[in-house]
């Protein structure tokens, strides 16, 4: 009786730290999932979801183009295109893929709607480039020169979205104008009342609940500061702008002072040839925008250049850009980008460095490691490599709801071969204390077990 009784004692011993482990597991990942779900949509969007790429699909025969051809600038243009997506410090969202049609099953390998792409193309033309947003929207089918490659990536407009959110601004309401000028006006209005309203306090960030407790809480303060040294960081820096455009700058309020939204206003006009691709790229994110030709949009332009499906004519008003907008500043808990709704627009733009100008300013990072991770999505491959097998997915005939001409399956077309790059240094140090604690929690776990058993055995 009494070595059953020991051994009763010592199972109890054994799962009462089992049972520690195990709560140690769920305390470290619910900081993690707490935090996710107390993050506004802006700032997880900015930390985490790299921005996806626009494909260049580049058809040749495997043979130097004649004289009649211009070979060189074909090269110059690819070589250009090859570059962007590695580039540093600001790197454009494409990919190139070169595509020798003179090998055999290399057209087999393409989604369904680049082959019918391609077929539609000009009669003859053994060189030529064809262009699909994230969502396989056709954007562009012919021959690019070095001047068209440069109106792709950049544009006056998409560097001042870039400006305003650099600066502090949630998001960018992006007016694309119309012939109406009386509608435009109305719509410039609805905007401007939107970013006043958020000026005012009048739509509130989502924070973190008050007895929400970050690991950085648990730990040492670093050498040389006390915690009243990091009281009131990133106060008053999200503060906000005016209709304009350009925002204001927040109050100096004290730690219990409210966070002030700062929303921003960019009008571009329909017609503009220096905005020529960055008006095919609104018009793709969702199907049927080509109808409202004489309609002004608004699109709402957070994250890394993500833009919301838009609100058109009639349909902008301050109370349903005020919904979108509280859509962006609530609480992220869809942690899978491609299931929220909206489109990447293409940018040539350090978003690296933008989102640590966020982090910086974000008091809900600011006390614990485990706030900023920063996850960007890299290619490492070699960008004029033939095209590899396609998924199944890929395909198949497109999925309805789609632009025409759009990829099959509910995600973009992502690059033909990825790699992920380097997380940032504060990701790193996020996963190091992740993944000590989660190792410290395991060997817990194993050491009860051990014991147990032991003890039985005896």
């Amino acid at each position: 009786m009494h070595r059953n009784h020991r051994n009763d004692g010592d199972r109890s011993k054994a799962l009462a730290i089992g049972m520690a482990a195990g709560c140690l597991l769920a305390v470290v990942f619910g900081w993690a999932v707490a935090w996710a779900c107390s993050t506004p949509v802006y700032r997880y969007a900015m930390y985490n979801w790299a921005s996806a790429p626009y494909q260049v699909f580049y058809f040749h025969n495997g043979q130097p183009a004649d004289e009649n051809e211009p070979a060189d600038e074909d090269e110059a243009v690819n070589t250009t295109l090859a570059g962007l997506y590695d580039a540093e410090p600001a790197s454009a969202n494409v990919l190139l893929h070169a595509v020798d049609t003179s090998q055999d099953g290399q057209i087999e390998l393409l989604p369904k709607v680049v082959v019918e792409a391609r077929q539609a193309g000009p009669d003859g033309s053994s060189h030529a480039h064809i262009i699909f947003s994230p969502w396989g929207a056709k954007l562009y089918s012919g021959r690019m020169d070095p001047q068209q490659v440069q109106a792709m990536v950049d544009s006056p407009a998409r560097k001042r979205v870039g400006e305003l959110l650099d600066e502090g601004s949630a998001a960018v309401l992006l007016i694309l104008t119309g012939p109406n000028q009386d509608a435009n006006r109305r719509a410039e209005k609805a905007a401007a009342d939107v970013v006043a309203k958020a000026a005012a306090g009048g739509i509130p960030i989502a924070s973190a609940p008050d007895d929400f407790t970050t690991p950085g809480d648990l730990l040492p303060e670093p050498a040389g500061e006390t915690p009243a040294d990091n009281a009131g960081k990133g106060a008053g820096n999200d503060g906000g702008g005016d209709g304009g455009g350009d925002g204001g700058d927040g109050g100096d309020g004290g730690d219990d002072a409210p966070e002030v939204l700062k929303l921003a206003v960019l009008k571009v006009a329909r017609d503009d040839p220096a905005e020529e691709w960055l008006v095919r790229m609104l018009l793709s994110v969702e199907p049927d925008l080509h109808e409202y030709s004489t309609e002004p949009m608004v699109f709402a332009v957070y994250g890394r250049g993500r833009a919301m499906p838009p609100y058109v004519g009639k349909g902008i008003t301050v109370d349903n850009l005020t919904e979108c907008v509280l859509f962006l500043v609530g609480a992220c808990s869809c942690i899978v980008k491609d299931q929220n709704p909206g489109m990447d627009l293409l940018m040539r733009w350090d978003w690296q460095s933008t989102a640590n100008k966020m982090a910086a300013q974000d008091e809900g990072i600011s006390t614990g490691p485990l706030g900023y991770q920063e996850f960007t999505a890299g290619d490492s491959g070699d960008r004029t490599e033939g095209v590899g097998p396609a998924d199944n997915a890929s395909k198949t005939a497109a999925a309805d709801g789609k632009p025409e001409g759009s990829m099959a399956g509910s995600g973009p077309l992502g690059p033909l071969g990825t790699e992920e790059a380097a997380p940032s240094f504060a990701a790193r140090q996020a996963w190091k204390l992740g993944v000590g604690l989660g190792v410290g929690a395991i060997c817990v776990l194993a050491a009860g077990l051990l014991v147990f058993r032991g003890r039985r055995s005896v």
